[in-house]
């Protein structure tokens, strides 16, 4: 999925003016990026359509409340929120909004029977994810597992509900992104956006935090003022 960039910004050069959207798409089709997974991830890039297709969307009657807890407002149960609808609402509130992708995290036996679970995503047994790299990495990836004696582990039964749901809609053959081409004082930039269920850097990989719902990018300038910068595939 794609989507170019209607807009001209500042210093927008005239030939650049009148490139097209199929222009756009042509280009980032042509350089694409080719991603690499760890056998065994959770989650991989998905739809914004199917994330929101799958949310419940909340009026919080307090600064950064998010349930019925902090006397939340449910406009949308799962099944009902479009991009456009949640563009419609947003305009129109004065308050915080906030998306729910999981309504009930896993409980203690629901997460062992997860664990146990021979068709989820399984990541392959090995060592520290940074003990191919340089002493440096090593001893930040060291601190960080210490952290752990400190900051807790996280129960893990969001991550695992938000799979469960992932991996009900989720298309094995389909790795959908975002494109964005912008044109400034000779530049072409290209900006590829993919996004994800679920950031589970801490419950799978001992990270800082988990959240539903990221962003990672791809970005890559084709051309400069001087002429191609990538040489073409």
């Amino acid at each position: 999925m794609m989507a170019s960039d209607g807009l001209s910004p500042a210093g927008v050069t005239a030939p650049a003016a009148g490139m097209g959207a199929e222009d756009d798409l042509q280009l980032l089709r042509h350089y694409e990026p080719v991603l690499r997974f760890t056998l065994g991830e959770l989650f991989l890039p998905m739809s914004v359509e199917g994330y929101l297709g799958n949310c419940s969307l909340w009026r919080s009657a307090v600064p950064g409340g998010a349930g019925p807890r902090d006397g939340a407002e449910q406009l949308c149960t799962p099944g009902e929120l479009t991009p456009a609808r949640l563009a419609q609402t947003s305009a129109a509130t004065g308050r915080d909004l906030s998306l729910r992708f999981v309504e009930r995290p896993l409980g203690r036996s629901e997460f062992r029977a997860w664990r146990r679970d021979a068709g989820r995503a399984q990541l392959a047994a090995g060592g520290s994810r940074f003990a191919a790299v340089g002493l440096l990495s090593r001893f930040i990836d060291a601190a960080m597992r210490l952290s752990l004696l400190l900051r807790g582990r996280v129960p893990g039964g969001t991550a695992a509900a938000a799979e469960q749901k992932y991996r009900a809609q989720a298309d094995p053959d389909s790795c959908p992104y975002y494109g964005r081409v912008t044109r400034d004082r000779g530049f072409v930039a290209l900006q590829y956006w993919f996004f994800y269920a679920m950031n589970d850097w801490r419950s799978t990989f001992g990270g800082v935090n988990d959240h539903e719902a990221d962003w990672e990018q791809v970005h890559c300038l084709p051309a400069g003022p001087a002429g191609p910068v990538l040489p073409p595939i």
